[in-house]
């Protein structure tokens, strides 16, 4: 997952949705990574602190590697989230802009739910 000055209440959101999603599938191997594209260390590391979320990795892309990456993994830079799951390699679905409460949420959930499955 990239984010890119997404608001703080769905980073908060969508970092505890992936990390009980993480503990919920531990058995089928899922794992979540987020790339911030913006901010920096410390603010990371106390999300991290706040959230409890050690089971999920936390980045961030410097600007020297921004334009590659987002290239690479298609992102459109205007986006302030873009969620991909993905099976070796294979992207099995795409979120982009998600926004906390019940649509979005569930919508991922279930993603992640069809592709623990």
């Amino acid at each position: 997952m990239f984010l890119n000055k997404a608001d703080d209440q769905n980073v908060e959101a969508l970092l505890k949705l992936l990390s009980s999603s993480v503990k919920l599938y531990k058995d089928q191997n899922f794992r979540a990574f987020v790339y911030f594209l913006d901010g920096n260390e410390a603010q990371l590391k106390a999300l991290n602190k706040k959230l409890k979320t050690d089971n999920i990795s936390l980045s961030l892309i410097t600007d020297e590697e921004r334009k590659s990456t987002l290239k690479g993994y298609k992102i459109n830079p205007k986006a302030k989230s873009t969620i991909m799951l993905y099976v070796t390699r294979q992207v099995k679905s795409r979120m982009v802009n998600f926004e906390k409460g019940a649509k979005d949420e569930n919508a991922l959930k279930k993603a992640i739910k069809d592709l623990c499955s």
